[in-house]
């Protein structure tokens, strides 16, 4: 189920047209710790599409159905997904799996008027579960910490963030909420169990932009597990990266408005907006 919020931006009645030039880059990063083994793939920044895998072979996921693994693939048309899924038996610390992509986008307004600027995302529902066989708390010293994280920037500032910590295990949790709330429903499961998030949708105004001036958004997605090897672990994910066609965690796109009148903020008040 999906929540909505729309934000609308004004623009005059005028016959002017705006053409906008836009330049994608993306990237993606997994990385871990399996007992003490570190490794990392960094994919990017690229024009194309970047995917980003490691299996952990000394991990499980928490269905026991593989090797334990992160994945993040992101495409340049804003269409990207993560997961983190492992749980550890090696009766170590420090074990973790993070999935992470990133995607940037300028646009640029080669009309001859100023063009209000808006960006249009979704966010799939994303999920939180923690696999726990070893009776843990959320006091406890060592116990899973699974996270999301989505974040998006304008002009570099921060205009919106949604993040979820899911801590504890089966004899007590706690889940912690920034940002936008995405509506968490738990779900009962044993020794595997956690949070359902609602889906988001949204459009940001980025205000007017002068010709020739140009607006930069950047989002970025994040899922991670964090463990110790007592017979613990999770899974966090947005989407499935497998599928993007099918189940796209994350989907985003600059669209140019229309023009705007003289009485319009200038991009530098808007600017100023993001300061």
């Amino acid at each position: 189920m999906f929540r909505t919020r729309i934000v609308v931006t004004l623009a005059a009645a005028c016959l002017l047209i705006a053409s906008a030039a836009a330049a994608q880059t993306v990237s993606s990063l997994v990385e871990g710790n399996d007992g003490g083994v570190v490794s990392s793939d960094p994919q990017g920044p690229s024009a194309t599409t970047v995917t980003s895998g490691i299996d952990f072979p000394g991990a499980f996921t928490i269905d026991f159905g593989r090797d334990g693994f992160g994945r993040a693939t992101q495409e340049p048309g804003g269409v990207g997904a993560v997961v983190a899924d492992a749980i550890w038996a090696n009766g170590m610390t420090g074990n973790y799996v993070e999935a992470r992509s990133r995607w940037i986008d300028t646009a640029t307004n080669g009309g001859g008027g100023a063009v209000n600027y808006s960006f249009d995302f979704v966010i799939a529902p994303p999920k939180l579960r923690i696999a726990d066989f070893a009776g843990l708390e959320d006091t406890d010293p060592q116990r899973p910490d699974v996270f999301f994280m989505a974040t998006i920037k304008v002009n570099g500032v921060l205009a919106f963030e949604a993040t979820a910590h899911l801590i504890g295990g089966t004899v007590s949790h706690v889940l912690n909420e920034t940002g936008t709330s995405l509506g968490p429903v738990f779900v009962a499961g044993g020794s595997v169990f956690g949070y359902d998030f609602s889906g988001y949708a949204d459009t940001l105004d980025l205000g007017s932009v002068a010709p020739g001036g140009s607006v930069t958004v950047e989002y970025e997605m994040v899922a991670r597990v964090d463990t110790p090897g007592y017979e613990a672990g999770g899974r966090a994910n947005f989407g499935d990266p497998f599928d993007l066609s099918g189940a796209p965690g994350f989907s985003g796109a600059i669209t140019p408005g229309g023009p705007v009148s003289t009485t319009e903020r200038s991009v530098s008040q808007i600017k100023n907006l993001y300061e």
